[in-house]
């Protein structure tokens, strides 16, 4: 953002307190991390669990990814963006697969 004023920084946030992303911290209820800075952020989408959910389970079907609930969230977060950027790119990070998360493997 300090070299390009036309990068935006979009914050994804889970719709509740009481969510099922792991990883994820609802920031109104939450201790806020060190490593957030709140002054980069430009605009915030919201997930809810159902949504991740369901991405979880598309992209298993149609791509053969195992993706982890955050991940999930921030693809449909990163989806939700994309449908009303006309000009740029969205870019997004996966940054866990679906190893660990047993629930996620018996809901595929």
């Amino acid at each position: 953002k300090e070299r390009n004023t036309n990068i935006k920084c979009i914050a994804l946030q889970p719709d509740g307190p009481m969510h099922g992303l792991e990883g994820w911290k609802d920031l109104s209820t939450a201790r806020i991390p060190g490593i957030y800075d709140a002054q980069l952020v430009d605009s915030t989408i919201t997930i809810s669990t159902e949504e991740a959910y369901d991405m979880i389970r598309f992209i298993a079907k149609h791509e053969g990814l195992l993706l982890s609930p955050s991940s999930a969230a921030n693809l449909v977060g990163a989806r939700k963006l994309g449908a009303s950027v006309t000009k740029g790119c969205v870019v997004t990070l996966l940054p866990d697969n679906a190893d660990k998360y047993h629930e996620v493997l018996k809901s595929i």
